[in-house]
């Protein structure tokens, strides 16, 4: 029986549906997933704007640091449950450098 591989990457995304900066980021997580599938695993929490602060809220008051800082109007990634990346322009600055990728959404 073979062990089950943990993902070198394993990312939430969090925000609000009908962010645009939401769904770029999601875009981006998704173009990840199929440049290396073994590596990268996410998952994607979409709210409505209440139920956004409440989980905002929440996961401030969970993970501490730097999510403390964390912009309620942007949505929020972090890795491996406990790695903060930030927002949707600091999550696509990260994957630039890490994986190369572009962001090619309009």
């Amino acid at each position: 029986m073979e062990a089950a591989i943990k993902p070198t990457y394993d990312f939430v995304l969090a925000g609000k549906v009908n962010d645009s900066n939401f769904h770029r980021c999601w875009a981006c997580l998704k173009a990840l997933q199929e440049q290396r599938p073994k590596d990268v695993k996410f998952e994607v929490l979409q709210f409505f704007e209440t139920q956004w602060e409440e989980y905002l809220s929440a996961i401030q008051l969970e993970k501490k640091g730097p999510f403390f800082h964390h912009k309620p109007s942007a949505p929020i990634v972090f890795m491996n449950d406990v790695v903060y990346i930030g927002d949707a322009d600091t999550f696509l600055d990260w994957a630039l450098n890490e994986f190369r990728y572009v962001d090619q959404t309009s």
